[in-house]
């Protein structure tokens, strides 16, 4: 059995470059109980955490608290187990730990939410020798199991990234920069239902122009010895409300613009 650092320098850190609060920070901590070492966190969505090792099982200590969320903890590639850290003490405890694995290289991965603001907090991981093989990895918490949503994972599954960032923070043994994750391009098609809409919306900007035209060019109203407008064409007045970030036009501005006057020349 071996325990490594969070701040080990094959572990990667990542987040995705349009993640909100997409960073992860690096503290030395004195009160972790595997002897203290270093803590690394983030408050954004789908970032994660990737170590590579040799053994037959692997824990790691995840932060309790109050502001803490929902993570995931896969192993080989496969699907995520959930887990929930919120609680009401500040504590550390065994985020996950993976058992029955084979003989040779695996790859833990600790992934945050999908949705930012909660934190995730990670520190050592326990490396153990290889034991009894399991037919599928077994998964144990401290934690209480979390139904992550499909839709949600669907929607963070086809966000493309590009590069892996170090976490920032307080340098100390262990420290280390990461690898860089595979690039991908975002491809977008636009669906007969968007095609449709953007005909609908020329439409309606042609009948704008069609409108203001005919509103500009029609006669206008006579006008009394006193300057009061009479006769049928007499426009109705129109309560005028305002607009969030859009000031009130003032009467004595043009409402239309003059390229409304341009044809009655």
């Amino acid at each position: 059995m071996s325990i490594v650092s969070a701040g080990d320098n094959s572990a990667v850190y990542y987040c995705p470059p349009h993640s909100v609060l997409g960073t992860w920070a690096q503290t030395i901590d004195t009160v972790i109980p595997t002897g203290g070492g270093i803590r690394v966190d983030t408050q954004g969505a789908n970032c994660y955490m990737q170590y590579p090792f040799q053994g037959g099982s692997i824990a790691v200590l995840i932060l309790e608290n109050y502001d803490h969320g929902v993570f995931g903890c896969s192993i080989d590639g496969g699907a995520s187990q959930w887990f929930n850290a919120m609680g009401t003490t500040l504590a550390w405890k065994m985020g996950c730990s993976i058992t029955g694995l084979s003989a040779g290289q695996h790859t833990l991965r600790v992934t945050s939410p999908p949705m930012y603001g909660w934190w995730l907090t990670i520190s050592n991981m326990t490396v153990g020798a290889v034991g009894t093989v399991a037919p599928s990895p077994g998964f144990i918490s401290d934690f209480g199991s979390y139904q992550m949503q499909t839709s949600l994972l669907q929607a963070a599954n086809s966000t493309n990234t590009t590069t892996a960032s170090s976490p920032a923070g307080t340098t100390g043994p262990g420290t280390g920069g990461s690898t860089s994750a595979s690039a991908s391009s975002t491809k977008t098609d636009f669906s007969p239902g968007a095609i449709a809409a953007i005909g609908v919306l020329a439409g309606l900007l042609l009948l704008s122009w069609a409108a203001l035209i005919y509103l500009g060019c029609r006669p206008r109203p006579k006008t009394t010895p006193e300057g009061g407008a009479t006769g049928s064409n007499i426009r109705p007045t129109v309560e005028q409300r305002p607009l969030p970030g859009i000031p009130t036009p003032t009467p004595s501005s043009p409402r239309y613009g003059t390229v409304v006057y341009l044809c009655c020349n």
